[in-house]
């Protein structure tokens, strides 16, 4: 099982609540995808130099 299993299986066995697994997977998802759009957007990379002053 990946660590995200490992977390989910851990927490249910113990009675835990687990939406905050859910919402920090969610968040790095969303963070994930508008990283991805923001390069396509500003078509190059973070900390390239071909970006600077641009």
């Amino acid at each position: 099982m990946n660590n995200n299993n490992t977390k989910l299986v851990n927490a249910l066995l113990k009675g835990e609540d687990i939406s905050e697994i859910f919402r920090a997977e969610v968040e790095k998802a969303i963070n994930t995808v508008l990283e991805a759009e923001l390069t396509g957007f500003l078509n190059y990379e973070i900390h390239l130099v071909e970006g600077y002053n641009t």
